[in-house]
């Protein structure tokens, strides 16, 4: 999240202008688009508020251009900073179709393009400046790389390739935050339920829980988050997808029934929302669901990152 603003902001409004311009070819069914180039360096941080990409738009250009070009694929696979505008159009826009989506894996970080974090500490911690705006920043503070010849005096300037990432230092934001978040999530449910061939998604934030003070936490919590590069979302399989057993040697099964992986610590999603994840394929498979939260013990926890990177075959 590093990268000089102005360089940020214009190329996501170019993407956008470009993506809307552009008619994919009817040959390309499958594309793997990562928008964040180092996850971890991304999530850093995390005490402080992040500039505002959309301005005064009402929803991020970028994120519903990418919407745009989903269309006609079969498969995305998404790394990106986004808002709603990526599952579902605001405003009176006709409802979209995803007639051929049968595999959808979004990676979404955990602040929005409009700098607002979508999570927040595990003690209601939300260390936003509100006095800092930072918004400001990418017309006042910077927002270009140097000349050439400046490179030297940029001591940042050798963290744009990822060299030398330093460790998080304070990175906290584990928790949701309702009101940025359950707006991201009514979208993409909305979404999924209108693609009449979606066989697999994937819709998860990665993280990390390294606080700078241990000691304020009790153990409860440090529980819950002791997997400190974890990750939070879910997953949906439709009837008769292959899945994979419990990582042993019952190998592959087959699903009899939609499924839901919740994989989101002791949050849980309110009755309308729930009802809308519900909703994901019963218009096609009818009402048969299976729905799991990822319980170890007694604690509600997080799981490793890996689980989300690598698939459900990861011990957890």
């Amino acid at each position: 999240m590093l990268d000089y603003l102005g360089c940020r902001r214009d190329t996501r409004i170019d993407f956008a202008t470009a993506a809307r311009s552009t008619s994919l070819p009817a040959s390309l069914k499958q594309v793997q688009l990562d928008f964040i180039n180092d996850i971890d360096a991304s999530l850093q941080e995390q005490n402080k508020q992040l500039p505002n990409l959309v301005g005064s738009m009402a929803s991020d250009p970028f994120s519903s251009s990418l919407r745009l070009l989903s269309y006609s694929l079969s498969r995305m696979d998404l790394h990106v900073v986004a808002d709603k505008s990526l599952f579902w159009p605001s405003g009176d826009d006709f409802p979209p179709s995803w007639p051929n989506l049968e595999f959808l894996t979004v990676l979404f970080h955990i602040c929005s393009p409009s700098g607002e974090w979508y999570f927040q500490g595990p003690e209601d911690e939300d260390d936003d400046d509100d006095d800092d705006d930072v918004s400001d920043q990418i017309a006042e503070d910077d927002p270009y790389p140097p000349f050439e010849d400046d490179i030297e005096e940029k001591e940042e300037w050798c963290y744009r390739d990822g060299v030398d990432t330093p460790e998080p230092e304070d990175t906290f934001r584990v928790v949701p935050r309702e009101e940025q978040l359950v707006p991201f999530l009514e979208a993409f449910a909305q979404a999924a339920a209108s693609m009449p061939r979606l066989l697999e998604a994937w819709l998860w934030a990665p993280m990390r829980f390294h606080p700078s003070d241990w000691e304020e936490y009790d153990g409860d919590t440090m529980d819950q988050y002791s997997e400190n590069i974890c990750g939070w979302g879910l997953k949906y399989d439709a009837p008769g997808a292959d899945v994979p057993g419990a990582c042993s040697t019952e190998g592959m099964t087959l699903t009899t029934a939609r499924r839901i992986k919740w994989r989101v610590g002791s949050w849980r999603p309110d009755a309308n929302l729930h009802q809308s994840f519900r909703s994901i394929g019963e218009n096609y498979y009818g009402p048969h669901l299976e729905e799991t939260w990822h319980d170890t013990g007694q604690a509600v926890t997080l799981p490793r990152r890996d689980w989300f990177e690598y698939g459900e075959c990861i011990l957890l």
